[in-house]
């Protein structure tokens, strides 16, 4: 198994001549080879696209007080930052091929950017 935060940036106007800016923060949960491969491959701040579900889980703490978390689980993991340059999608170089792409079935074509 293996773990990473996404951050996720939202902006809307501000009603004058900027953005407001949020930030919300997911945790991802890959299993399997797909671990491997992402633990092996991603650094932080890598521009990743993940294709997964939302799951919940629910426990008690130590002090009996019940704790619950909504994480993804990631059925895919793709690349959209360029290996090793810096440059990728965010940064305006194109977006990495299928050859990043991490999962069980065939990605497709790289999305549009």
């Amino acid at each position: 198994m293996a773990t990473f935060s996404l951050a996720v940036d939202r902006f809307w106007p501000d009603g004058k001549d900027g953005f407001n800016r949020q930030t919300n923060w997911f945790t991802v949960v890959c299993w399997s080879k797909l671990a491997e491969r992402v633990a092996d491959e991603f650094k932080k701040g890598s521009l990743v696209l993940v294709d997964g579900e939302l799951q919940q889980r629910s426990w008690e703490d130590k002090e009996g007080k019940k704790k619950s978390v909504v994480e993804i689980r990631a059925g895919s993991v793709r690349r959209m930052d360029q290996k090793g340059n810096g440059e990728g999608a965010a940064n305006g170089g194109a977006p990495a091929g299928a050859e990043d792409y991490f999962g069980d079935e065939d990605p497709g074509a790289p999305p549009a950017v």
